[in-house]
């Protein structure tokens, strides 16, 4: 039984490196940290879930070439939208 997520532990990982890390590799020492001992299906399956979870959690940033990182190491800029510009019409276009 896991201490806590793989999530978790690519968090702790991240915070320890200093630096961005690839998907890849952060699994890895993720699995190693938990001790868990997986199947090759099981592996693309937990894969799969970590790599939905780094998406979904806020903590995470996605960089180029497949590498992740903590989200509070970037500057973000602010996006402004002018919601008046362009096209008049009410409806969404379907294309």
């Amino acid at each position: 039984m896991l201490e806590k997520s793989l999530v978790d532990y690519g968090f702790d990982i991240l915070s320890k490196n200093k630096e961005p890390i690839k998907f890849a590799d952060l699994f890895n020492q993720a699995i190693e940290l938990s001790g868990l001992t997986l199947s090759d299906s099981e592996k693309k399956t937990k894969m799969s879930k970590f790599y939905t979870q780094l998406t979904t959690d806020e903590r995470f940033f996605a960089m180029e070439s497949n590498c992740w990182d903590l989200r509070s190491r970037h500057e973000f800029k602010k996006v402004e939208i002018d919601m008046y510009e362009g096209d008049s019409d009410d409806e969404c276009d379907d294309e």
